[in-house]
């Protein structure tokens, strides 16, 4: 088998009496980049074109490409201050941009930052049941299903165009679409200011006098040395992409799978997670210990405070530092109290189920902030750590919270101690 195999999805899946038609087109390459075959065919017939036409070898990657008539790609700006409220708000937002009821609509998104736009690709979700329920019963298992516009360049200020027969494929910054070659002397003459690459072809001379800017056109060279379809150039570009968005997120999201040349290693990678889990074990058991001594002289402290100042009712363990060193005016400069990092990290183990693990954890004593990054499962975890952590009376807020392979990645900020 060769080490990536491309399938291209343009067209819905039918359901038949006796199983799926679904019509694709595929393309295998091995571990250097070189082609090793391609071909159209029904999903059924893949895996056995595919074995003809290539060599032997490990199971290679399935990557799905998705056809940008079939998915609307958006950049949109989400209201909110954190990640949680931008991750509940999108649904609105992207409504805005689409006819259809949100139920029926798969929306996957890049990183949810506060502060920064939200890149979106939304499809419907009877489109997207259809391929992975053919594609299954096809013996097919995808390990990334992406916009065939995520693999354009993306730069600003820059509109890139990818010639396919009688189709264009088009990117900006904000958005991408396919359009049919007669749209687009439309498409160029409402671009203002800006620059346009051209990708496998050329404008035609009517098309290159509706548009003032700067045009390049990338040769045939830079391209390999040879003409190419767009699923040659788009499979290219494949090991140099960036932050794709991949569309098994949520409901869709695919168990990562072991390549059986990779199979060596799973035995060191458990005794590693072995390892890990041993020395979180001993933090979490040494943060409870020290979280509960913390307990008991907060409570006695609390009962000598109100045996001082029996007026002062308001008082509570997470204050009472403050109102005493307002008392005794020791806190004049206005500085944060101090925290003990073993007490953070006890309140923090105590919130940490076993289906999650700890990233990255970093301790600032001078400013009183205390950040980790934790693997979750899905985002509704982190809101659940969320909760827990302020149950415990402490102030925290989830700074962002983006997909990873495996899970969410969500990085919490504590802080006002």
């Amino acid at each position: 088998m060769p080490s990536t195999l491309f399938i291209r999805l343009q067209y819905p899946a039918v359901r038949l009496d006796d199983g799926w038609q679904l019509d694709c087109q595929w393309l295998a390459v091995d571990a250097q980049g070189h082609r090793q075959g391609r071909g159209v065919s029904d999903c059924n017939a893949v895996l056995e074109c595919v074995a003809a036409e290539t060599s032997a070898g490990d199971e290679a990657e399935v990557v799905g490409l998705v056809s940008n008539e079939q998915v609307l790609s958006l950049q949109c700006d989400v209201p909110g201050r954190r990640a949680s409220q931008l991750r509940q708000a999108l649904p609105f937002v992207v409504e805005e941009f689409t006819a259809a009821e949100l139920e029926n609509l798969h929306i996957a998104h890049g990183a949810i930052r506060a502060g920064n736009p939200v890149r979106c690709s939304v499809i419907a979700k009877p489109l997207m049941d259809g391929w992975l329920a053919s594609l299954a019963a096809a013996g097919i298992t995808l390990n990334s299903l992406v916009a065939e516009s995520e693999l354009m360049p993306d730069e600003p200020g820059l509109v890139s165009l990818l010639f396919d027969g009688d189709a264009v494929l088009m990117r900006s910054a904000r958005e991408a679409a396919t359009l049919e070659r007669g749209n687009l002397l439309m498409a160029l003459g409402a671009m203002d200011g800006e620059r346009v690459r051209l990708l496998n072809g050329p404008l035609s001379e009517l098309e290159r006098s509706q548009f003032d800017g700067e045009v390049e056109e990338v040769s045939a060279a830079a391209l390999g040395g040879q003409e190419q379809g767009a699923l040659e150039y788009l499979a290219e570009r494949w090991p140099q992409r960036g932050a794709v968005i991949n569309l098994l997120q949520g409901d869709y999201r695919s168990e990562p799978s072991v390549r059986p040349g990779h199979s060596k290693w799973r035995s060191l990678a458990t005794l590693a997670g072995i390892w890990l889990l041993t020395v979180l074990g001993a933090m979490a058991a040494e943060g409870w210990w020290s979280s509960r001594q913390a307990d008991a002289l907060e409570g006695s402290a609390l009962a000598l405070y109100q045996d001082i100042y029996p007026q002062d009712r308001s008082v509570t363990a997470q204050s009472l530092r403050r109102r005493l060193n307002a008392r005794l005016g020791e806190n004049a400069g206005g500085g944060a109290p101090e925290a003990s990092l073993v007490h953070l990290l006890g309140h923090l183990a105590s919130v940490v189920k076993p289906s999650m693990s700890v990233a990255s954890i970093d301790y600032n004593q001078g400013r009183g902030e205390f950040q980790a990054e934790l693997i979750v499962r899905r985002y509704a975890d982190a809101d659940q750590v969320l909760e827990a952590i302020a149950q415990r009376g402490l102030e925290a807020e989830i700074s962002s919270a983006e997909q990873v392979e495996g899970g969410v990645s969500a990085r919490f900020r504590l802080s006002g101690f």
